[in-house]
């Protein structure tokens, strides 16, 4: 099942927002540092990331996920999100803005092995918080 077949509030088609703003998304990479704790059949990456400070009411932020080297699920502060990396080659968003705290977690588990060729110690995809509106 694809991102986009998923029923969850939290998970938008891989296109984007529904009504996207005029104007283009602010973002914000996440880039490391990222806690990796391979297990046996799967490797889980955590980042923590602070809310964005300065949002006005009607601002989403949302989790694109790009260049996804396997298949797994993601979950910010411990709510589940949805599942990545079912279509190659297209990315990912979820919007995250209800779940977000001063101070939050996202966590990304790719189950079984990573896509040929991505290192282990990196997450597995480019991420980073996008706010529209």
């Amino acid at each position: 099942m694809g991102s986009q077949d998923m029923a969850d509030p939290h998970e938008s088609k891989p296109h984007g927002p529904s009504r996207p703003s005029a104007s283009p998304p602010h973002r914000i990479r996440l880039r490391p540092p990222w806690q990796t704790d391979p297990r046996e059949g799967s490797t889980r990456w955590r980042r923590h990331f602070n809310r964005p400070t300065g949002l006005d009411p009607q601002q989403r932020v949302w989790i694109v996920m790009k260049r996804i080297a396997g298949r797994g699920h993601a979950a910010v502060n411990g709510c589940p999100l949805g599942h990545f990396g079912d279509e190659p080659g297209v990315p990912c968003r979820f919007d995250v803005t209800d779940l977000l705290r001063l101070h939050n977690q996202l966590e990304l588990t790719v189950e079984g092995a990573l896509a040929e060729g991505a290192p282990a110690s990196a997450p597995p995809a480019d991420v980073c918080l996008e706010i529209h509106g």
